[in-house]
C-alpha cells in the first residue's frame, strides 16, 4: 500500500498522543496549601466527572475491540479496509440518533467519525502485521453482516448514552488530558490505547 499524506497525519498524530501519553501524570506535583486545596464539592463533581469519561472510554473500546474481526473477514477476502459508502452510511445514521437524542450534530460527527478512523488504524496495523507473517485465510471467521455489524449497532444507544452528558465538559479547555489521564489509568489493551486516543482526544477543543 502506498503511503499517502493521510497516512503520515495518521502517523504523526499517533506519535504525538503517544508521547503525550507517556508524559502525563498522575497526580499535581505541587499542592500550594490548604486554601488553593480543592473543596469537598469540587471533588465530587470531579469524581462524577471521571465517571462520565470512564463510560465514554469503556464504549469506545468495545467498539474498537471489534475491529480485529472486521480485519479478519476483510483479510480473508482481500476487501479494502475503507468502504466509503459504508462509512456514510454509519455516520449519517448515527447522526441522526445522537441529534434526536440531544447531542450536537457536530460532536456526533466527530465522534462515530473519529471510532471509524481509529477502527481502520487497528486494522491497518493488523493487515501489516499479517503480512509480515505471511498469514493465510482465517479459519473460522465471523460473518460480518450478520455478527460483526449488529453488535456494532447495539453499541450506538451506548455510546449516544455516555456521550451526551459531556457534550459541556468536552467544549472546555484542557479537558483532552483528563481524557487522557483516565485512559492512563483504565485497564486497556495495549495494542489499541493510541487509537483510543486518535478516537476521543480530538473531540475536546
Amino acid at each position: 500500500m502506498p503511503l499517502t499524506l493521510r497516512h503520515l497525519r495518521q502517523v504523526s498524530r499517533r506519535a504525538a498522543y503517544l508521547c503525550l501519553f507517556c508524559s502525563l501524570p498522575l497526580m499535581p506535583t505541587l499542592l500550594q496549601g490548604c486554601a488553593n486545596a480543592p473543596s469537598a464539592q469540587a471533588s465530587i463533581e470531579a469524581s462524577a466527572t471521571e465517571q462520565k469519561i470512564d463510560a465514554l472510554i469503556k464504549v469506545s473500546r468495545a467498539r474498537l475491540l471489534l475491529a480485529k474481526d472486521v480485519a479478519q473477514v476483510k483479510w480473508n477476502t482481500q476487501a479494502e479496509i475503507t468502504d466509503t459508502a459504508r462509512e456514510e452510511q454509519v455516520i449519517a445514521a448515527f447522526v441522526t440518533q445522537a441529534t434526536k437524542a440531544g447531542v450536537d450534530a457536530t460532536l456526533a460527527k466527530n465522534y462515530i467519525s473519529n471510532q471509524i478512523t481509529a477502527s481502520k488504524m487497528v486494522q491497518s496495523d493488523l493487515h501489516q502485521q499479517w503480512k509480515k507473517q505471511g498469514q493465510g485465510k482465517f479459519t473460522p471467521v465471523v460473518d460480518l453482516a450478520k455478527d460483526v455489524r449488529p453488535q456494532l449497532d447495539a453499541l450506538v444507544p451506548q455510546m449516544i448514552a455516555a456521550l451526551l452528558p459531556l457534550q459541556n465538559e468536552l467544549k472546555q479547555a484542557g479537558f483532552a488530558e483528563q481524557i487522557l489521564r483516565r485512559i492512563k489509568l483504565l485497564p486497556i489493551e495495549p495494542q489499541i490505547t493510541v487509537n483510543l486516543m486518535v478516537a476521543l482526544v480530538d473531540l475536546s477543543n
